[in-house]
């Protein structure tokens, strides 16, 4: 579901678990106010960094302006469009990037490791897993130099930016929730859901990221051949070698389109490095460019049907501002059927619509607004059911997101449908009534006050 007033494109999904992301976004929003413009804003200046941030780093390490200008705007027009949304992976990716860019030395040869780990600290607290391996790659760049006043600077500034998280996490009451989320959920069952095959979901406008990997590998390869292993002794190619490997096994278990989309800032320096480093005849280098030019006006191509079908679609009045919602599946009627409810009533957006709650103005009663077979616990979903029972006046369901369907996005999940998952929805089935059909969508009105209807999660929880 993409959202948008004509201008800028916008998704429709708030990625507020990872606690910066969530931090950032909250500030923000408490500086813009409660509206669409100031949430597009946030945006547009995070991937704007992000190009920024790579076109500085392919300049420094590569001194070839034609490459470090082509490559992030190739990057900009396959990324962007269906996937300009505030989401921690583009956070992530700003990180990272913030944290290469304070390795890379300046004209008196210093680098800034205290940034640098803060930076690269503020990854793995927005991304644990692709932020783990920017932390090892950071790390190793600066061991490789042997300065062990540097060496505890980078500890340092990891140490500080983790410390203010766990301030605010245990401030919050949240750090039982944050640990299972972030360490024990990471480490033994994201892998198990998530897997998917490399390259899933690649398009026409995308197609140039998804080409960037093993080209840019291929090529760091050749570079490292040619000049007998040589080449490694040079800071600039061996750290644009190592935050290339962390971006691309940071985007597995799922390396689909999305995620390879935001580690491609990551292959962007490699890439750039290497062809430089490679010798090439003339007609190589004409060769080259034309392929760019090529892998360019495809991009440009995906990108302006992304722009041609959003200005399409027909413009929605919230109380976050006006949108437009392309290749809606109900969204628009019931946006409108919600509009006429009372303010201040609070809803349930079940399983994963928090965009829901932003553009209508309505209170999200649970504590947690994404749940997942397999990754939500079975006591998540007996405390959420508790919580709706008790405090919903209404309940929204996307129902592509309930059947059979929704395991087409998640493959390699073993049940999407567990008995906790199950008694939560006839929980909430039995004590929200329907109200009306909006495409996938189902407006439920609470009929009855009964929390003995979650005692069957409760069970669950209790036997496992």
């Amino acid at each position: 579901m993409l959202l948008n007033d004509g201008k800028t494109l916008y998704n429709d999904f708030f990625e507020f678990h990872p606690p910066i992301a969530f931090l950032i976004t909250q500030l923000w929003l408490k500086l813009t106010g409660h509206s669409l413009a100031g949430a597009r804003m946030l945006v547009v200046l995070v991937v704007a960094g992000i190009s920024f941030l790579t076109c500085l780093i392919c300049l420094r390490i590569s001194r070839s302006r034609p490459l470090s200008a082509a490559l992030p705007f190739l990057w900009a027009l396959s990324s962007q469009g269906f996937w300009t949304q505030i989401n921690h992976h583009w956070f992530a990716t700003f990180f990272s990037l913030t944290s290469f860019l304070n390795l890379l030395p300046d004209r008196n040869q210093r680098i800034h490791p205290f940034f640098c780990g803060f930076a690269a600290g503020a990854t793995a607290l927005t991304t644990s897993g692709r932020g783990g391996l920017i932390v090892f790659a950071a790390f190793a760049v600066i061991l490789a130099r042997g300065n062990k006043t540097d060496i505890w600077k980078f500890i340092g500034g990891g140490a500080s930016i983790s410390a203010l998280v766990l301030l605010y996490v245990i401030a919050n009451g949240s750090l039982v929730a944050a640990y299972q989320d972030i360490v024990i959920f990471a480490a033994t069952k994201y892998s198990g859901i998530e897997s998917v095959p490399f390259g899933r979901a690649i398009s026409v406008q995308n197609f140039a990221v998804g080409l960037l990997f093993p080209v840019a590998a291929v090529l760091a390869i050749f570079a490292m051949l040619q000049s007998g292993l040589r080449v490694l002794r040079d800071h600039d190619f061996t750290a644009a070698l190592a935050f290339g490997i962390a971006g691309l096994l940071g985007s597995f278990p799922r390396p689909d389109a999305w995620h390879l989309l935001c580690a491609a800032p990551l292959m962007l320096p490699l890439l750039s490095i290497s062809l430089v480093k490679i010798p090439h005849t003339r007609w190589q280098t004409r060769a080259a460019a034309i392929a760019l030019l090529g892998l360019t006006l495809a991009s440009l191509l995906g990108y302006y049907r992304a722009v041609k079908s959003t200005i399409k679609a027909s413009p929605i009045v919230t109380a976050a501002g006006k949108v437009r919602i392309v290749g809606a599946t109900g969204e628009p009627e019931l946006l409108k059927r919600i509009a006429a409810i009372g303010a201040g009533q609070p809803f349930l957006f079940y399983p994963y619509d928090p965009m829901l709650s932003f553009l209508t103005g309505h209170e999200h009663v649970a504590r947690l607004d994404l749940f997942l077979p397999q990754r939500t616990t079975p006591a998540v979903y007996a405390e959420a059911c508790v919580q709706t029972v008790r405090r919903a006046d209404w309940v929204v369901i996307d129902r592509s997101w309930t059947t059979a369907t929704f395991h087409d996005v998640f493959p390699a999940m073993a049940n999407p449908q567990p008995p906790e998952k199950a008694g939560f929805e006839h929980a909430i089935e039995s004590s929200f009534a329907l109200v009306g059909t909006y495409g996938d969508y189902e407006l439920r009105e609470k009929k009855k006050d009964d929390v003995r209807m979650c005692a069957g999660i409760s069970a669950v929880v209790k036997a496992r």
